[in-house]
């Protein structure tokens, strides 16, 4: 069994950039890819009678703000698969759970999907804030990150025995200048301490090498570009997914990023697709 996964940043931000018409659009393209999960950020909640399990649900208004003064959200989209929202961790005895803690409401969503009867697969969709509660608009995207990362650990730690991907727009990129490029590696020095590895990485042999790329890899940059800043010559990458690696990568088929003419009138972000056997 093939299993689709997706990352997308649909570039809503502060809820003026994007008409209702081209929300609706956009959703389209979603619906459109074939994927079985897609892991959304900066999103618009979608149009009424959407064909999907959305995470968070469209009838809670509230939590597709994403903090601070934004006006978007993050979320997770599943077609055709049972899926529940992760809200609460186990503590002590089974019958026991706690709340998920989250330092930066909105910055990410979580979910246990049914792939088949006997594969349960764990999704993150996360989101890099810039501003938001605690980060007073220090600008500090590796800060906020590594807090959900700590509040997130008791999903991500299961990577090491079970199907886990973490996806999304983390505004962090080793790409970025010294000295500040040592605490964005740092940010993913931690998700492969969790078990996860970069479904990009893992396929850059099947892409042409990125030009121009400003990190201090040399011949071994594995960079594709997923964003076009307006402001910027840089061919960034800051849209990621990540699989277990014992469970996952090994199962890896193809990781695309899909920088299709059409899509770029949607987005400023390029869509990341992985497909795995199952």
């Amino acid at each position: 069994m093939q299993v689709k996964i997706a990352t997308w940043n649909m570039d809503h931000w502060k809820g003026v950039r994007r008409t209702p018409a081209h929300t609706e659009q956009a959703w389209d393209y979603v619906a459109k890819l074939g994927a079985d999960v897609v892991l959304l950020q900066e999103a618009a909640p979608p149009p009424p009678g959407f064909a999907a399990t959305v995470f968070p649900p469209t009838d809670q208004p509230s939590r597709w703000h994403s903090g601070g003064k934004a006006h978007f959200g993050t979320a997770i989209v599943v077609f055709g698969h049972p899926a529940t929202e992760v809200e609460s961790r186990p503590l002590g005895a089974a019958d026991r759970t706690k709340q998920l803690a989250q330092s930066h409401p909105g910055a990410f969503v979580a979910a246990r999907v049914a792939l088949d009867d006997n594969t349960e697969l764990h999704a993150v969709s996360l989101y890099g804030m810039f501003d938001g509660p605690l980060l007073d608009n220090e600008t500090y995207s590796t800060t906020s990150v590594q807090r959900s990362l700590s509040d997130l650990t008791p999903t991500l730690y299961q990577a090491r025995s079970q199907h886990v991907i973490l996806g999304g727009d983390l505004n962090v990129s080793t790409q970025i200048a010294a000295p500040w490029r040592a605490a964005h590696k740092a940010v993913f020095e931690r998700i492969r301490a969790f078990g996860l590895d970069d479904c990009t990485h893992t396929t850059v042999a099947t892409r042409k090498r990125l030009v121009a790329c400003p990190c201090d890899e040399a011949e071994s940059c594995m960079h594709v570009q997923t964003h076009r800043h307006p402001r910027s010559r840089i061919p960034w990458q800051n849209d990621y997914l990540f699989a277990s690696r014992h469970k996952l990568m090994k199962r890896l088929v193809a990781c695309q990023v899909l920088d299709e003419p059409g899509a770029r009138a949607l987005s400023d972000h390029c869509l990341v697709l992985a497909t795995f056997e199952i």
